[in-house]
């Protein structure tokens, strides 16, 4: 049983970064796929497509081990539509430097405020863009700001996006449901596919 489960796994990561690599334009190899290693708390299945308004997208999951709490979900996208429904905007910033022309400003709205994302670089090399905004866990009529989430957004370098949502704070309930180490942890965990 746990193996199957091990297995189904693996092949929804397999099938997720099949598309994330398509997206960049490099196929990524099983044994790039078999070095992911999410925090332990963390399991995760391939979702069904967030909507039809999005046919270049495919996302993931994530669900706490014990629990089985839904905490948020990892997607990748080549949807402009996709990212402006989702609250992220950016601005490329030109500058003359090479490597420093891949810095963008990037912001993350929220149904009631917007937050300057920070630029983080990762062990592994990669760039995110993340913040720590307020979110509706319950996904009401009414937005209401009963949480915080730690939503990043990662660009590859040919084309396409990896997009994370996920929950750190429930405030209705006062816990704490993921920590934002755990959730670097998690970006860490992403193979390099640009």
């Amino acid at each position: 049983m746990m193996k199957s489960r091990a297995t189904a796994s693996l092949l929804a990561l397999f099938a997720f970064f099949s598309v994330a690599a398509s997206s960049a334009g490099q196929p990524l190899s099983h044994e790039l796929i078999s070095n992911i290693k999410p925090p332990a708390a963390f399991a995760f299945r391939q979702a069904k497509n967030p909507t039809r308004q999005y046919p270049d997208t495919t996302c993931l999951d994530f669900t706490l081990t014990k629990s089985k709490r839904k905490i948020g979900y990892l997607c990748s996208t080549q949807s402009e539509k996709f990212l402006r429904d989702f609250g992220v905007f950016s601005v490329q910033q030109n500058t003359s430097n090479e490597k420093s022309s891949q810095r963008r400003e990037v912001s993350i709205a929220s149904g009631i405020s917007s937050y300057p994302a920070a630029r983080l670089e990762l062990t592994s090399g990669a760039t995110i863009y993340a913040a720590e905004v307020d979110c509706d866990l319950k996904s009401g009529s009414v937005y209401r700001p009963t949480g915080t989430c730690h939503v990043a957004v990662r660009y590859l370098r040919h084309g396409g996006v990896l997009y994370g949502n996920f929950v750190l704070e429930d405030h209705v309930r006062k816990a704490t449901v993921a920590t934002k180490e755990e959730i670097i942890t998690l970006w860490e965990s992403v193979p390099n596919i640009d």
